[in-house]
């Protein structure tokens, strides 16, 4: 199997994810369910007033850690990425 086919199969529909952002210098973690497709883009939803919105929007800079189940052995994916706050209906709509 590819590596791209692993990734997917890891992110691949709803996941909770270990989601970090940067609350002024410091590390803020949260669990949020991401939904995660074919191109290999994850995308959640959240309230606009929640500290994670005004976090990415200060510093878009985050990291995940999508686990693939229910195990602690089982496979997980760590990803360090810029996000994202997309408010068009069509994403809201996935």
């Amino acid at each position: 199997m590819a590596l791209r086919d692993n990734i997917i199969e890891v992110i691949g529909g709803s996941r909770v994810t270990a989601v970090a952002t940067l609350d002024g210098k410091l590390p803020a973690v949260r669990f949020m369910v991401l939904a995660g497709f074919p191109d290999m883009t994850l995308i959640g939803a959240t309230m606009k007033s929640s500290k994670k919105v005004e976090q990415l929007k200060k510093n878009a800079g985050m990291a995940l850690s999508v686990g693939s189940g229910k195990e602690f052995s089982n496979r997980y994916i760590k990803i360090k990425a810029k996000g994202k706050i997309d408010e068009d209906i069509t994403t809201k709509k996935k």
